[in-house]
């Protein structure tokens, strides 16, 4: 058989973990007692009511042998009748832990609370009890087995003629759902909820994405552009400054110094004579000059 895991517990709201108490827990169900060969119908069912109801019943953390009332890890009591989705009738009770389980068993307690709030349908609560077993007959009338033999294919229904204890098993006979024994389509529209929720935070995170990777693309496209503008100026800027280098160095090295064109003043003769320090050479002046000077008496 497929185990099933259920990520959403519809009935995390009736366990207790610090008080110790699960509510509502599933104790037997109509349907075939697996591994037993024998049916439980609503009648049977109701035999195991009247043989609980009103009283407390011991737990037991596993079906053994050697239990006894001192190795118990708590009990069952307000045991009453239900009717699942399925129309499969059911005995649920409530579980109080024993705080001496709790407080000498700190792992195995703690264990059997997460599996509780985690992983219900993995574990359930199997029933220890005196049975009697009958048959319908062709008149359709309840036989007990032991006033006659049925014929080899016939169903064979169990009653209860006392319940000893319920014990915590991997696999209950009478719980094939587990501790709440619930079908997986139970669970369905909530696991279809927690579903529809992940896909829609996935979208909108996909949306935020995407709109993020367009304004990063944006932003790329435009600093691209910058970049080929400001290579393209650069290319300009290169080009004039090596035509600039190129005319300093032919203005350095292959350019003639450019003559004025402005004539010197001459000055006149007789400033020329009046600022001549050597006598001689005014005299010079003043003998070579005599028809260009003129003589004037003060």
């Amino acid at each position: 058989m497929d185990t099933k895991h259920f990520s959403n517990n519809p009935n995390i709201q009736k366990i207790d973990l610090e008080n110790g108490e699960i509510l509502e827990v599933s104790l037997i169900t109509t349907g075939e007692i697996l591994g037993h060969g024998m049916w439980l119908n609503e009648k049977g069912l109701d035999s195991f009511l009247q043989c609980v109801e009103g009283t407390q019943v011991k737990a037991y953390y596993k079906h053994s042998d050697d239990n006894e009332a001192l190795n118990s890890i708590g009990f069952f009591e307000n045991f009453k009748k239900k009717v699942n989705e399925n129309g499969e009738y059911q005995i649920v009770g409530d579980f109080s832990a024993l705080n001496a389980w709790k407080e000498s068993n700190t792992k195995e307690y703690s264990t059997f609370f997460e599996l509780a709030s985690k992983a219900p349908e993995v574990f359930g609560i199997s029933v220890e009890a005196m049975i009697n077993s009958a048959f319908y007959n062709e008149d359709n009338e309840l036989v007990m087995l032991e006033n006659e033999t049925p014929n080899e294919d016939t169903k064979i229904y169990a009653f209860c003629e006392k319940v000893l204890a319920w014990s915590v098993v991997s696999t209950p006979a009478t719980n094939p759902n587990g501790l709440f024994s619930q079908e997986e389509t139970e669970f369905k529209e909530n696991n279809i909820m927690e579903t529809n929720e992940i896909e829609l935070e996935l979208q909108d995170k996909i949306n935020e994405l995407e709109v993020m990777l367009q304004t990063i693309t944006e932003e790329f496209n435009q600093l691209t552009d910058e970049k080929s503008e400001v290579e393209k100026e650069k290319e300009e800027l290169t080009a004039k400054i090596s035509d600039l280098e190129i005319k300093v160095e032919s203005f350095e090295i292959g350019s003639d110094p450019v003559d004025h064109n402005f004539a010197e003043e001459k000055l006149d003769l007789t400033e020329q004579i009046k600022m001549e320090q050597d006598w001689g050479t005014k005299s010079k002046l003043i003998m070579s000059n005599l028809n260009n000077l003129t003589i004037t008496r003060q």
